[in-house]
């Protein structure tokens, strides 16, 4: 009796494990049935076909409008410099820099006062003798005209000139007395000393550097392609300048340029002068992005960057929830987006486009689009 119960109790288990094995295949074949109809998920961005006003992008560094490294015109012993010639010191125009020992110098500007007093002189001594010539042929009563050799008038004209040339030596030794203070030429900013108290130098020797920070230029090279996006009337409009994190730290105005090919880039060259204000927080010798006005293009997308696909195609989601795509051409690069031109035949008002295309990708497959945002 208990050989059959054992029997019985293993039959039925038997059942349940094939039961149980039934029941596992029915599974695998539902979830086999049901990947057969899997719609891969897409994510999207609805995009307007629209006017679009593009921004050109570019990098350039900002220049110092006057910059000088100020050169000693006489030479001499340096016999002060003043802390106005430290460097990181603010200077204004006429400000005493370096004073060059100038003994020899004065003593040749006295030397030149000399002879312009003798020339003076000797020209004052030839006016009488020219006169008294003149009156002694009157009286000698005779009828055919003097020479200007008798009436002393090459002595009187030599005699003009060296008061002339004696007169310009005077200011040339002015100038070079005068030259033995070096002064700021303009009101900036020393950056570099180069000479020391004791030291001797030579006309020609460089004795410090001055920047002027108070106005500040940007030259910027465009490739072709940008010079003929850029606005129609870019002069006088207004650049951003931003910093590496993408803020906005100045503004600069777009005064002239596109006149002339750059020799060693081949590139134009606009120029722009950073406007004044406050809220400035930029210095001289920095590298910065600048946001140039581009054009207004009709009919174009702006896109996410991801979505241009290497081959010039941009994919998006068609009403019947299919793939489809178009070729484009980008017009602007912003920041991480793109402008490019929308399909010749628009198809809506807006498109759904792909943020990320997949190489996979075929025309008129089936998608679930998942919408990340509006443009």
């Amino acid at each position: 009796m208990a050989r059959k119960s054992w029997l019985l109790g293993s039959l039925t288990l038997f059942c349940l494990a094939i039961t149980a094995v039934l029941m596992m295949t029915d599974t695998a074949d539902v979830s086999l049935q049901e990947d057969r109809y899997f719609v891969p998920k897409v994510s999207i961005v609805t995009v307007p076909i629209k006017t679009q006003a593009g921004v050109l992008q570019t990098l350039a560094e900002i220049t110092p409008r006057w910059s000088a490294t100020l050169k000693a015109h006489v030479g001499g012993e340096i016999i002060e410099v003043s802390n106005k010639a430290l460097a990181g010191e603010t200077v204004d125009k006429g400000n005493l820099l370096i004073q060059i020992e100038g003994t020899a110098y004065r003593a040749n500007l006295a030397n030149a006062e000399k002879e312009l007093a003798d020339a003076q002189l000797s020209l004052l001594q030839a006016k009488k003798r020219s006169e008294q010539a003149i009156r002694d042929w009157e009286r000698s009563g005779l009828e055919s005209q003097p020479s200007d050799l008798a009436l002393n008038k090459p002595q009187l004209e030599i005699a003009r000139k060296a008061v002339k040339a004696s007169e310009e030596n005077i200011k040339a030794a002015n100038k070079q007395n005068a030259y033995t203070k070096v002064t700021a030429p303009f009101s900036g900013i020393v950056t570099q000393r180069f000479v020391s108290i004791g030291q001797t130098v030579s006309a020609g020797d460089n004795l410090v550097h001055v920047l002027d920070q108070s106005i500040l230029d940007i030259a910027v090279s465009l490739s072709s392609r940008q010079w003929h996006n850029l606005a129609e009337n870019w002069q006088q409009q207004t650049a951003l300048i931003k910093n590496d994190a993408g803020q906005v730290i100045a503004e600069a105005l777009i005064k002239r340029g596109g006149g002339f090919l750059d020799p060693s880039t081949r590139q134009y060259k606009i120029f722009l002068e950073v406007k004044i204000n406050d809220s400035n927080r930029v210095l001289a010798g920095e590298f910065v992005h600048i946001d140039l006005p581009g054009k207004s293009t009709p009919n174009s997308l702006r896109i996410p960057e991801s979505a241009f696909t290497r081959e010039g195609n941009v994919w998006y989601v068609d009403t019947d929830d299919r793939l489809r795509y178009f070729a484009s051409e980008v017009l602007f690069f912003q920041d991480n987006e793109l402008i490019v031109t929308a399909p010749i035949v628009a198809v809506a008002s807006e498109l759904r486009i792909i943020t990320t295309p997949l190489a996979s990708f075929i025309a008129g497959s089936e998608v679930l689009p998942v919408n990340v945002g509006i443009e």
